[in-house]
């Protein structure tokens, strides 16, 4: 897979598709490339002869959801070729949880590579310096107020640290203080 994708899904839309006899022997179907207008996620392959939907080969992930039959297999690795019920097949996958899925992470994934939207590495990385930087100070702030109370001679603790104390101690009652 490319991974900078900023073309249409490859169509074959200049090719004569082959065409199936159905079982009365009379009827001849066919892939038509008219689909391609409704469904851009739409790719035929040629030596298959079936179609797949682009969006969930490439963003659908490798789990099998329950129940998402028109979201999985046929058009991911199977491929699709019975053209009778190709419009029903389609309809379906269309509205599978699947594949509105697979869209929503092909649309951030252009998104990311047009920088529309950072890559949630960037965003990851900045939270956790900025958690990093934060805590820095706190401990700086803890370190200032040991500092202070060694150089006074005072006392750190207190005799009574329960919530209802009034005096927790020194250190407790200083953190406290800088804290609000």
């Amino acid at each position: 897979m490319d991974l900078f994708i900023s073309e249409p899904v490859s169509t074959a839309k200049k090719i004569k598709y082959p065409a199936q006899v159905t079982a009365n022997g009379k009827l001849k179907r066919s892939f038509n490339a008219s689909y391609y207008g409704k469904h851009p996620w739409l790719e035929y392959s040629v030596q298959d002869d079936s179609v797949y939907c682009f969006y969930c080969r490439h963003f659908g992930g490798t789990s099998n959801l329950p129940g998402q039959r028109y979201g999985s297999r046929p058009f991911i690795d199977v491929g699709v070729r019975r053209w009778k019920d190709i419009s029903n097949f389609i309809e379906k996958h269309t509205r599978s949880d699947r594949h509105k899925d697979s869209a929503v992470s092909l649309m951030k994934f252009k998104a990311i590579q047009t920088k529309e939207l950072q890559p949630i590495a960037s965003v990851l990385m900045t939270d956790r310096d900025n958690e990093i930087k934060e805590n820095r100070e706190h401990v700086k702030a803890l370190l200032k107020v040991t500092a202070l109370l060694g150089r006074l001679g005072t006392a750190f603790r207190g005799h009574d640290k329960t919530e209802s104390s009034t005096n927790k101690g020194n250190f407790v009652e200083t953190c406290n203080l800088l804290a609000d």
